[in-house]
């Protein structure tokens, strides 16, 4: 199974847990499970190949933060001032 089929069958759960729970759960958690939901359709119908990132600050701040996004994320990154050969 892709990670895109993953991604979308662990939405549709959660979609579906939602709709079990709807009456059992507060309305700022519907909120924000139906605002995740609605966001993760909205990134997948885009396509999953390519993904834009954008770094704001100096080159220590932009380096400090690109290291730290990249340990929460579960795709295989290069460690920070890591050098690549020019082209």
């Amino acid at each position: 199974m892709t990670d895109d089929a993953r991604l979308r069958a662990r939405t549709d759960d959660l979609e579906n847990a939602l709709r079990i729970a709807h009456d059992r759960v507060g309305p700022d958690v519907v909120s924000d499970v139906e605002t995740a939901v609605g966001s993760v359709r909205e990134r997948l119908a885009l396509g999953v190949d390519h993904t834009v990132v954008a770094l704001a600050g100096g080159p220590a701040r932009a380096s400090r933060a690109c290291s730290t996004r990249s340990r929460g994320s579960r795709s295989r990154t290069s460690g920070s001032g890591v050098r690549r050969r020019p082209r």
